[in-house]
């Protein structure tokens, strides 16, 4: 947007990265070890995001100035269809207690990083470009986006819908799926 500062300096800046044993999260560390800040992370035995307590408690005790999340209970394709309220009200969980905390914290840039498969489930096949948003998506792949409110203060939300992951770290039943999609081809 017109007038919205879209880059940040990150010297001397705490930059906590949620979610980074996972392929985004992983990927997004390697590539911070290259700038001059200071990372912090949490494993899941430090810090269970879907206690609203424990999320705050340690923001208290951390205090960064930049949150990466890029965190969310996943479990590919088939576990989102089997589980889809589960998967739902944890990422809820996790989703409310980080941005709350942060903006509760000061924090002045939040990345929310979300995944997202934008092709409708029965689009034709071979995939074309004109069937991206054509028609109802994949229910397991819905993604509700987070906006910024009033009364957010200083704190800037960037909503990052990331679309279709491959790479190392990738759960193995999507690699599954990816087979069964390239044998229609």
């Amino acid at each position: 947007p017109a007038g919205v500062e879209m880059t940040l300096d990150l010297r001397e800046k705490r930059v906590f990265v949620t979610g980074h044993r996972g392929m985004i999260g992983a990927a997004l560390l390697r590539r911070l070890e290259r700038e001059p800040c200071e990372v912090i992370s949490a494993t899941h035995a430090d810090l269970d995001l879907t206690c609203q307590q424990r999320v705050e408690d340690w923001f208290d005790a951390h205090r960064p100035d930049v949150v990466i999340h890029a965190a969310a209970r996943v479990g590919g394709i088939q576990a989102n269809d089997r589980y889809p309220a589960d998967f739902i009200y944890d990422n809820l969980d996790i989703a409310t207690h980080v941005i709350h905390a942060a903006w509760k914290w000061r924090v002045r840039k939040l990345l929310f990083l979300g995944a997202a498969c934008v092709y409708p489930r029965d689009a034709p096949q071979p995939l074309a470009e004109a069937s991206l948003l054509s028609a109802p998506l994949e229910p397991a792949m819905v993604v509700v986006p987070a906006l910024q409110m009033p009364g957010m203060g200083e704190l800037m939300l960037i909503l990052l819908i990331v679309l279709i992951i491959f790479g190392p770290g990738r759960l193995p039943d999507v690699f599954t799926s990816f087979g069964k999609s390239i044998k229609s081809f």
